[in-house]
């Protein structure tokens, strides 16, 4: 049986909003960071809006294009908004 992955919000995207999960929102900032680059670069008198960070996602102060979720809409699990991005910063601490 798969491990269920919560999911954490709702990402209002440009063509479709979509259910997140953490991974899912890993994988959407690495594509985002990929067309600011190309644009960015390609470019020169265009500069595009930054794409949001996992530390943007997962400061809850901060306005972002994700819809945030408190708990799981699958499975009721309470999404601990604090430990996420406590271990993000971790992550880049190192």
């Amino acid at each position: 049986m798969n491990k269920h992955e919560c999911i954490i919000g709702l990402h209002r995207g440009a063509d479709q909003d979509s259910l997140m999960t953490v991974k899912k929102l890993e994988d959407e900032i690495k594509q985002q960071q990929a067309i600011y680059k190309y644009f960015y670069n390609a470019y020169i008198y265009s500069h595009p809006r930054k794409p949001y960070t996992i530390q943007d996602y997962t400061d809850l102060r901060k306005s972002t294009d994700l819809w945030r979720f408190n708990y799981c809409p699958q499975c009721g699990a309470k999404i601990n908004w604090k430990e996420l991005r406590k271990k993000y910063m971790e992550a880049l601490k190192c």
